[in-house]
């Protein structure tokens, strides 16, 4: 097991068996839907924090609304409180 950081999305997504984001919430939605043309089954793990401004969605919604079959592993727990 290894991290790896780069700026490519197509292979950070294809060569990941696990996707941690931590992407700001006003480009969440643009930036998974992009991904999601690379995804497969890998679990996500998000880290984004915040509502999106025109959904009123949170950051795990807006991954679950784009990816149908994703099972978002974590949510930030803070917005279970």
């Amino acid at each position: 097991t290894f991290f790896l950081s780069t700026d490519n999305l197509e292979y950070a997504i294809t060569n990941s068996d696990i996707i941690f984001e931590a992407i700001p919430t006003k480009y969440l939605r643009s930036i998974v839907q992009e991904s999601n043309k690379y995804t497969s089954n890998q679990p996500w793990i998000v880290l984004s924090k915040g509502i999106e401004n025109n959904s009123l969605l949170f950051a795990s919604e807006i991954v679950k609304d784009i990816i149908k079959f994703l099972n978002v592993i974590c949510s930030l727990i803070l917005m279970i409180i």
